[in-house]
């Protein structure tokens, strides 16, 4: 087994109960620090913390093409998504 697939294999979903039901933060078996989050099994969203500009999901490409635009070219911009759905 890859020494990637072994660390995620290792990491554990983490759960708890949210107004909109059971929200879950799954590891990823291909990326190491990486994570999905599901709500009542549905997938919501993903964060790839060794490559933050992975964007898996629709919606957060779309907030990336924004802040491509809002943001001067070539220089790192930090910024937080805390989202509303979950």
């Amino acid at each position: 087994m890859a020494r990637s697939r072994r660390r995620a294999a290792e990491a554990e979903a983490v759960r708890e109960t949210v107004g909109g039901g059971v929200a879950e933060l799954r590891p990823d078996p291909d990326r190491p620090r990486a994570w999905t989050l599901l709500v009542d099994g549905a997938p919501q969203s993903h964060v790839d913390l060794d490559d933050p500009g992975r964007l898996s999901f629709p919606y957060q490409r779309r907030l990336g093409h924004v802040v491509d635009l809002a943001a001067p070219a070539g220089r790192p911009l930090t910024a937080v998504h805390l989202g509303g759905g979950a």
